[in-house]
């Protein structure tokens, strides 16, 4: 595993917020559209930042669209992201010729869905920029049929990330870290946008990774829907789901490659970033995925385990780079039992346990207001919905995502930027977190 650089201080300061998961820093970028450069984000330059034109955007067509639809007043809301940036987001798709697709009901080579945040230079009220959907409107109405989740509940929640927004020319020579996401089992890429719009509002490029054919609905940004396939299902029901485990990790590393190469993403994009030091992060099945990669690539610096397994294709998978696991509530090595063996392999790392949190609530769904708003606790049985959802404190979603942040700002910047390490600043939110356990 490669040693983080020490990144630059950023040339911003943290205003008046709380200094607990977050400081000012350099921008980051990536859009299918052809891609604009905006001046870096420090004010430095003065008299140069000055003659730069007004960012705008310039959106494509994309399932993401909001169009003129206008969300109720009671819609679901996600945290707003606290870093000093704006975030502008795209989707394109990834096609691995040379790889067969496992899932599909035909022979076909492995297409996947890619979304990416970034910081970027406009705001809501630039010239031709507009906030996203937070799903596509087939993947919110296929979800909310397989979780449970009111009619419409999905599909009028809004992200604040601007599509196809112009981007930031990168302030360090390094350029920006980038952080790869995979999603748990049934579910989809963007079941973590808030941790992904913190990670970019403070200059991170977040690549989320679809799962084609698993994901109850995955929409192509040509119009394509993908739903669930059979080989799928039969997958899914099966004891071991570590060959998914695997699928995941081998499109986590398309993507990594694919950027490295400087294929299939904008020119712009791989000139901006960091492509030797990177985080990888997911969700459940997606946290396994996550192990995997870290153990498989020397590039990745760091890793997150959300409240997933640790039963990778390799058993002995272990892990020499930084890894962290925010568990739900009661979720410990001794009621994991494929924790203590990956603990035994790897370097020690971390585990968070969240007060009150169920195995789904260390996603969106977590988000003030949505567990309630939705009715959640009348879909299901009380032992159900404790195991799925739980009862949060206001504010976990935010402290989770701040948390990410703060851990790869330590292990992929060096701890530059002005925040408080990783566990001072959890340890602010004695409320939100119950425990931080050393696996050793």
């Amino acid at each position: 595993m490669r040693v983080p650089r020490s990144a630059a201080p950023s040339a911003g300061g943290t205003g008046g917020r709380r200094r607990s998961f977050r400081a000012a820093r350099g921008a980051a970028l990536a859009t299918t559209a052809p891609l604009v450069f905006l001046a870096g984000c420090s004010t430095s330059e003065g008299a140069e930042a000055a003659e730069d034109p007004a960012p705008s955007c310039t959106p494509g067509d994309s399932p993401l669209s909001v169009g003129d639809d206008a969300p109720p007043r009671d819609a679901l809301r996600l945290p707003e992201p606290s870093g000093p940036l704006s975030v502008g987001t795209t989707q394109l798709a990834l096609t691995d010729e040379d790889r067969p697709d496992p899932l599909a009901p035909s022979p076909s080579p492995r297409e996947v869905l890619v979304q990416v945040w970034y910081p970027t230079g406009a705001t809501v009220d630039s010239p031709g920029c507009e906030v996203t959907r937070y799903t596509a409107g087939t993947t919110a109405a296929a979800n909310e049929e397989m979780y449970l989740y009111p009619e419409g509940s999905l599909d009028t929640v809004r992200s604040p990330a601007l599509l196809d927004a112009p981007v930031a020319e990168a302030d360090s020579a390094e350029g920006h870290p980038v952080v790869v996401y995979s999603h748990g089992l049934y579910g989809s890429l963007g079941d973590n946008t808030a941790v992904a719009l913190q990670l970019a509002s403070e200059g991170y490029v977040v690549i989320g990774v679809g799962t084609t054919h698993e994901s109850p609905a995955v929409e192509f940004p040509d119009g394509r829907v993908v739903g669930t396939s059979e080989q799928a299902t039969r997958m899914l029901n099966e004891d071991d789901v570590t060959p998914l485990i695997g699928l995941r990790a081998e499109d986590t590393s398309l993507v990594l490659d694919r950027l490295a190469a400087g294929e299939d993403f904008p020119s712009e994009l791989v000139a901006a970033v960091d492509t030797e030091t990177v985080g990888v992060f997911g969700h459940s099945a997606g946290g396994a995925a996550a192990l995997q990669v870290a153990h498989e690539r020397d590039e990745v610096a760091a890793a997150v385990n959300l409240d997933g397994f640790a039963r990778q294709p390799d058993a002995d998978a272990g892990l020499d780079a930084p890894w962290l696991i925010v568990a739900s509530e009661g979720h410990t090595a001794e009621t994991e039992p494929s924790w203590p063996p990956f603990f035994e392999v790897s370097a020690e790392g971390r585990v968070v346990e969240i007060a009150g949190a169920g195995h789904l609530a260390v996603s969106d769904v977590g988000s003030d207001g949505w567990i309630d708003g939705m009715g959640l606790a009348e879909t299901m049985p009380p032992e159900a919905f404790a195991l799925n959802y739980g009862d949060l404190a206001p504010g976990t979603m935010r402290v989770l995502a701040e948390g990410v942040t703060a851990f790869f700002d330590t292990h992929l910047r060096g701890g530059a930027g002005g925040s408080d390490s990783f566990e001072e600043s959890l340890e602010n939110a004695p409320e939100i977190v119950a425990s931080i356990t050393p696996s050793r």
